[in-house]
């Protein structure tokens, strides 16, 4: 047709092959969902739950204390625990402590250090990877803590 307008038989005629490749058209549903008014929700209150609720409550505290300057670098809680009243006591970083040098000043609290951790079940070569040391260092340093001790020098 010259207008532009398309036969009512090539239009029956696409319908019937496009059923036939594709299926029926499904009808188009539309549906409204309203929302419902949020209901607002109160937090479930929190019961403490004896000894569990304990040990959160500790492990919060612990957190906290861990976050010293002074113990700053110090990795693992079970080594945290053992040296955080020998480094208070010092007042020298573990950073200083488990640094190459190899001043005087730490001597004595390094010795004290490797002491307490070997006190505390570590084995020498844990300990020298603490402070970035050979286990024969570590070895030495117990030695020398051991004759520090027995001459009576040292005051707790």
């Amino acid at each position: 047709m010259a207008d532009g307008s398309v036969s009512l038989d090539f239009m029956e005629n696409y319908a019937r092959v496009r059923e036939r490749l594709y299926g029926k058209p499904k009808p188009v549903v539309v549906s409204i969902v309203r929302k419902k008014e949020e209901e607002k929700k109160e937090p479930a209150p929190v019961i403490p739950i004896g000894p569990f609720q304990q040990a959160i409550n500790e492990l919060k505290e612990d957190e906290k204390r861990m976050k010293h300057p002074l113990l700053s670098g110090l990795k693992g809680m079970k080594s945290r625990e053992v040296l955080e009243p020998v480094i208070l006591k010092y007042k020298i970083s573990y950073k200083e402590l488990s640094g190459p040098s190899r001043v005087a000043k730490y001597h004595l609290p390094r010795r004290h250090c490797f002491a307490v951790l070997r006190e505390a079940g570590f084995s020498t070569p844990q300990i020298g990877k603490l402070f970035n040391r050979d286990h024969s260092t570590v070895v030495h340093a117990l030695q020398m803590w051991e004759k520090f001790i027995e001459s009576g020098e040292y005051t707790v």
